[in-house]
């Protein structure tokens, strides 16, 4: 209802209806019981229509508890004078009606003021705010921040329980147990399940207010993320060396600080014996020289060549001669030297299905589990070349493609060659951050585990093990090719000859 500039609702006018309904009721049950004399119980039954007016209209209210006031000071008058002190008495009853008007408009005032206060300090905040019961979990209240977090509306979080939102039973265990133990919470890491059904993980500190506990959600999804990243890496290069083919062999200031087995084993030496050992003392005499120009290439840093043939010494006193690859890297904030070691070039050729090998790699990684991954290799491609070397090239490619593509994560694997091509041509293509033409330039940098530059943006998004797998291309004749676009995605594509190298 709209007259002249006030504009009604439906609610404003069953309440002015309920408070004129309230004043006529009290006028008239006021009148009965003074002409009955039945004073005693007369006053209290304004404070209904004062407070419930005062409650939802503030000023107005005070207005009505006035027009309750002279009402009620009227009709004392009329059945009461020339008796003083009954009116003196209702006098102050009806000055009580007014300023019990005052102090409750006050108090509601302030008490509206400070829950705007804090509405807007809990909407604004950068901090997911969550209020529940403490016996069923029920959530009570939910901020906009929560909201943006798991992507769920007000509403939906108001009809869900706390412990609907976590992942697993094994969080949600853990988290009954801290609540279980009375103590006010910090810093408790634990995983949620976004609306989408997918993982975001958040720290939590919360403390108990009578019946609700008041909780604080902090996002660390992105730090976990990479974190859980890094590890992954970290964890899939240490095995790779550990089960390399090739021998790997880590040199500061001319001593060894790791050798993995292959290296071991090529030279016949344990690992107590090799490490802190200089390289050179295995090193054939004739060949010395030749290794200590390496090392002041290192020290002057002057580039290296990409590969070097040398001759060892093994423990048996057997002369080896072995192609070494090199890269300086940092160890402990310190030059090092990262030297691949490749005793022969050798490729064990075989003939596979290059379809069935990419079934074999995406169930034994779980990577369907992890990616959208789609395939687009005809079924009766096959590949002449080392299916183990091959396997491994792939699975790094794949597995990089997997951790790094933005959420839906999505992979493509396709395979291009013409028919008069001597070239297979299999891409591997990912929806990730990309690279950028600085980043292209080091991409297939090897990175040493445990060293500081693993958390640098390119070590980080390439992986460890990717230089591994250029060269296993490499022992093949063929190459790897990247395309890659900012933000869009990376394309890494192995080029192999269709017939093996004579």
């Amino acid at each position: 209802m709209t007259i002249g500039k006030y504009r009604f609702s439906h609610t404003h006018i069953v309440r002015f209806w309920v408070i004129v309904s309230l004043v006529i009721s009290c006028i008239f049950i006021t009148s009965l019981a003074f002409s009955r004399q039945f004073e005693t119980i007369i006053p209290q039954i304004f404070y209904f229509s004062i407070l419930y007016a005062t409650y939802f209209f503030r000023k107005r209210g005070i207005l009505i508890a006035g027009i309750c006031a002279l009402a009620y000071q009227t009709i004392a008058y009329y059945y009461l004078f020339p008796d003083t002190v009954g009116l003196g008495y209702s006098t102050v009853q009806a000055i009580l009606f007014i300023c019990v008007a005052v102090v409750v408009a006050y108090f509601l005032d302030e008490m509206e003021t400070v829950e705007a206060r804090y509405s807007r300090i809990f909407g604004d905040s950068q901090l997911g705010i969550v209020l529940f019961d403490r016996n069923k979990f029920a959530i009570t209240f939910a901020n906009r921040q929560m909201e943006n977090m798991l992507g769920y509306t007000e509403k939906e979080l108001g009809s869900m329980t706390f412990a609907q939102l976590f992942q697993n039973n094994d969080g949600r265990r853990l988290f009954f147990e801290r609540v279980g133990s009375g103590e006010d919470i910090t810093d408790f890491e634990t995983c949620f399940t976004t609306k989408q059904g997918t993982p975001f993980w958040v720290s939590l500190s919360w403390s108990r207010e009578s019946n609700f506990i008041s909780c604080l959600v902090m996002d660390i999804n992105t730090r976990k993320s990479e974190e859980m990243v890094t590890d992954d890496t970290y964890n899939q290069y240490k095995q790779i060396t550990e089960i390399s083919p090739l021998g790997i062999i880590i040199v500061q200031n001319n001593r060894i600080t790791y050798a993995n087995p292959a290296f071991r084993a090529f030279s016949e030496y344990n690992s107590d014996y090799l490490t802190d050992r200089e390289l050179i003392s295995i090193i054939h005499r004739d060949d010395r020289d030749k290794f200590l120009d390496f090392a002041k290439r290192l020290q002057k840093k002057i580039p290296f060549p990409e590969m070097a043939e040398f001759r060892f010494l093994s423990q048996s006193g057997e002369t080896k001669p072995a192609a070494l690859f090199f890269a300086p890297i940092e160890q402990k904030e310190k030059p090092a030297l990262l030297i691949h070691l490749v005793t022969m070039i050798k490729v064990d050729y075989s003939v596979f299905s290059i379809s069935n090998l990419l079934t074999t790699i995406i169930e034994a990684g779980d990577y369907s589990l992890k990616a959208d991954i789609q395939i687009q290799v005809p079924p009766n491609i096959t590949f002449e070349s080392d299916v183990k070397k091959i396997s491994f090239v792939i699975d790094s490619f794949l597995s990089n493609a997997v951790n790094h593509s933005k959420t839906p994560k999505k992979v493509w694997i396709t395979y291009n060659s013409a028919q008069h091509d001597t070239f297979h041509h299999l891409a591997i293509k990912d929806n990730g951050n990309g690279f950028t033409d600085a980043q292209l330039d080091v991409i297939f940098n090897p990175v040493q585990p445990g060293d500081s530059k693993i958390l640098n943006p390119v070590s980080e998004h390439i992986g460890l093990f990717l230089p591994l797998a250029r060269k296993f291309v490499q022992m093949h004749g063929g190459s790897v090719s990247i395309e890659s676009i900012v933000n869009l995605g990376s394309t890494f594509t192995i080029n192999i000859p269709k017939q093996r190298i004579k």
